[in-house]
C-alpha cells in the first residue's frame, strides 16, 4: 500500500484551471455565505474560518475513509460556525444545549421548527457541495498549499479587520479576525472569561460602605435617595455605563431634555458618587440586593434566601407590583432565575417584546429609545395603585456602536467638552444622551403621572482604546452618575 501511495504522491498533476476554481469554491462559499448572514445581522466572525481547511486537506486524500473522515468534520465544522453565531443573539446556548433542546423540537414553535429544517438542509448541501468539488483522481498542489495557509494563520490568527484589538466582546462579540478557528474561539469562550463566570457558583456579600483603596472615601447607592415616604409609582433606571464626569456640564447636557420639562416636574436633581464594582451585574447587585459578588455569576445555583433582602422583595411585602425590563434574552446572566427570587413578579424580556420593535448592536436587544413606549403605554397602568418599575438599559454598552444613535441629543457636544469625536468616550456620551432624550419623551404621558424616577450608571464606560486619556473625562473611584426627578 505504501508503495501505491508514494507512487501517487510522485504522479503530481499541474491542477488545470478548473480544478483551481474548484479549490477556490471550496474554501470561499462556505466563508462567504456565513459572512453575508454577519453582514446583514451585525453578527462577528472571521474572514476565513480555518476549520475547513483541515477538512479540505483529508476530502483532498483520495482514500474513501479520509474523505468520510474529512466530510464528517466539515459538516461539524458548519455546525460549530453556526452556533457561534447563534451564541452572540442567544447568549449561553452552547453546542451541547442546542443538542439537549433539539429533544423538544416537536413542541418548539413553528418558526423554531422551520429555522432548524433550513439549518440541517444547508448543512447536508453544502457539506454535498463540497464533496462534489472535492472530487479528484490524485493529489494535487492544493493539497500542500493548505498547511501553508494554515501555519501563516497561525501568527497572524489575532489580527481584526474592525473594532478595537484591545475590546473583547462577551460571547464572541469581538471575533472579527482576519483569519481564526472556529472551534479554537468556541474553546476559548468556554473555557475561559464570562463563559467561565457562569457556570461558577457567585458568593453574595454585603457591598462595602467605604473605599477598599481609600477608607475616606464613601461609597453610596442610588437607591437611597428614594422619597420618603416610598412613592407609590417608582421607576428604577440602571443605565447602562453612566460615569461620573469631571465636566459637570455633560450630566447638565444629558439630561437636558428632562430639564426641558421642568414645568411637569416635582423636582430634578443630579449627583455621582464612587463605587466598586466593574460591571452591569455588579451594579444590579449594589443596587437592588445592597451585595457586591465574589465569584462567578450562575445566579441560578442559589438558594431564593439569598435574595431575600432585594429591593423588590422589600416592595412586595409593602403591596407593590413588581416589574423588572431588560432588552436582551432572560438566559443572559441568569436573570430567568435572579430576578423572581429577587422580588420581581414580572419579567420582561427579549421575547416579550413586539417583534417590530428596533433592535441594536449589542446582544441584538430592544433599543434603549424603544423601550419607554412600553414603559408609559403597558407597564405601569392607572389601575395599579403602587408600583415599583426596574429597567435595565443597554444600547450604551461598549463598544459604543455608533450606528445605534438614532436619536441624539443636540444639546450634547463632545466638541464643547473637548472630546475627540472619533473616540469610543464620545460615542458613548453620545448614546447616553439620546438615552435620556427618550426618557423625557413619556414625561407628558397620562400613565405616568406622579411616577419617581432614579437612574444611576451601573460602572465607568469601560474604554478599549489605550490612546484615549479617559481619566482627564471621568472621576476616579470607578464614579457613577444618578439622575432623580419626579414627574408631577
Amino acid at each position: 500500500m505504501s508503495s501505491v501511495l508514494n507512487n501517487q504522491i510522485l504522479d503530481i498533476k499541474k491542477p488545470s484551471a478548473r480544478e483551481w476554481l474548484y479549490f477556490l469554491l471550496i474554501i470561499l462559499i462556505p466563508n462567504l455565505i456565513l459572512l453575508g448572514i454577519c453582514y446583514t445581522y451585525n453578527f462577528a466572525r472571521p474572514l476565513v474560518n480555518t476549520d475547513y481547511l483541515v477538512c479540505l486537506c483529508l476530502l483532498l486524500i483520495p482514500n474513501r475513509w479520509v474523505r468520510a473522515v474529512g466530510l464528517l468534520g466539515f459538516a461539524i465544522a458548519i455546525l460549530l460556525d453556526i452556533t457561534m453565531l447563534i451564541m452572540q443573539v442567544v447568549p449561553m446556548v452552547d453546542l451541547g444545549a442546542l443538542v439537549s433542546l433539539a429533544a423538544f423540537l416537536g413542541d418548539a414553535p413553528t418558526e423554531y421548527i422551520a429555522l432548524t429544517a433550513f439549518l440541517v438542509v444547508y448543512i447536508i448541501a453544502m457539506s454535498g457541495f463540497v464533496l462534489f468539488l472535492s472530487k479528484r483522481k490524485h493529489f494535487t498542489r492544493e493539497l500542500y498549499i493548505i498547511p501553508i495557509i494554515l501555519i501563516i494563520s497561525f501568527f497572524i490568527k489575532d489580527i481584526k479587520y474592525s473594532g478595537s484589538p484591545n475590546y473583547e466582546g462577551v460571547m464572541g462579540r469581538s471575533n472579527h479576525f482576519v483569519i481564526n478557528s472556529q472551534f479554537s474561539l468556541m474553546d476559548q469562550m468556554l473555557t475561559t472569561g464570562w463563559f467561565k463566570a457562569m457556570n461558577t457558583t457567585p458568593t453574595l456579600i454585603p457591598y462595602p460602605t467605604v473605599s477598599p483603596n481609600d477608607s475616606n472615601i464613601k461609597l453610596d447607592r442610588a437607591i437611597t435617595h428614594f422619597t420618603q415616604p416610598t412613592s407609590n409609582k417608582i421607576l428604577f433606571v440602571i443605565v447602562e455605563s453612566l460615569a461620573g464626569y469631571r465636566n459637570p456640564q455633560i450630566i447638565t447636557d444629558l439630561t437636558s431634555p428632562i430639564a426641558a420639562h421642568s414645568d411637569k416636574l416635582e423636582y430634578l436633581e443630579t449627583g455621582d458618587f464612587a463605587t466598586v464594582n466593574s460591571n452591569t451585574i455588579g451594579g444590579e447587585m449594589r443596587e437592588l440586593c445592597n451585595k457586591a459578588i465574589k465569584g462567578g455569576y450562575a445566579f441560578r445555583r442559589l438558594d431564593a434566601q439569598e435574595f431575600a433582602d432585594c429591593i423588590p422583595n422589600q416592595m412586595l411585602k409593602q403591596g407593590y407590583q413588581t416589574t423588572s425590563l431588560v432588552g436582551v434574552n432572560g438566559r443572559f446572566v441568569d436573570y430567568i432565575y435572579w430576578y423572581p427570587k429577587a422580588g420581581f413578579q414580572k419579567s420582561w424580556f427579549l421575547d416579550s417584546f413586539a417583534n417590530n420593535l428596533r433592535h441594536c448592536q449589542v446582544f441584538h436587544g430592544v433599543c434603549d429609545t424603544e423601550i419607554p413606549k412600553i414603559i408609559a403605554q403597558e407597564v405601569f397602568q392607572p389601575n395599579q395603585p403602587k408600583q415599583f418599575v426596574y429597567w435595565l438599559t443597554l444600547t450604551a454598552h461598549a463598544p459604543y456602536h455608533l450606528e445605534d444613535l438614532t436619536q441624539p441629543n443636540p444639546n450634547v457636544s463632545c466638541e464643547k467638552y473637548k472630546i475627540n469625536e472619533n473616540t469610543e468616550t464620545c460615542r458613548n456620551i453620545k448614546l447616553n444622551g439620546q438615552l435620556f432624550r427618550a426618557i423625557s419623551t413619556i414625561i407628558d404621558q397620562p400613565n405616568m403621572k406622579g411616577v419617581e424616577v432614579v437612574m444611576v450608571g451601573d460602572y465607568k464606560a469601560p474604554i478599549y482604546d489605550y490612546n484615549e486619556e479617559d481619566y482627564l473625562i471621568y472621576k476616579p473611584e470607578l464614579a457613577v452618575s444618578w439622575v432623580h426627578f419626579k414627574i408631577k
